[in-house]
């Protein structure tokens, strides 16, 4: 990233690099993990994002529900 920022890198080179950066990154967290602790991590991922998406925009920066009535 310190790259992108100094030098002029193209899309292509800047979208490769964070490919490979992301490759590397799961790589190493399935090293430290069997197959079935890295499939409920796939799942419990999956699922908390299907919840934010639903639910994520009812709650305000603080994490309160609704217009009044929260914790302040």
């Amino acid at each position: 990233m310190e790259k992108a920022k100094t030098e002029e890198m193209g899309r292509e080179d800047l979208k490769e690099a964070l490919t490979q950066l992301i490759s590397d990154r799961n790589s190493k967290i399935e090293a430290l993990f069997n197959e079935k602790q890295v499939e409920t991590i796939k799942i419990y991922t999956a699922l908390s994002m299907q919840y934010s998406k639903h639910c994520g925009q009812k709650r305000d920066d603080k994490g309160n529900r609704g217009d009044g009535g929260g914790k302040k």
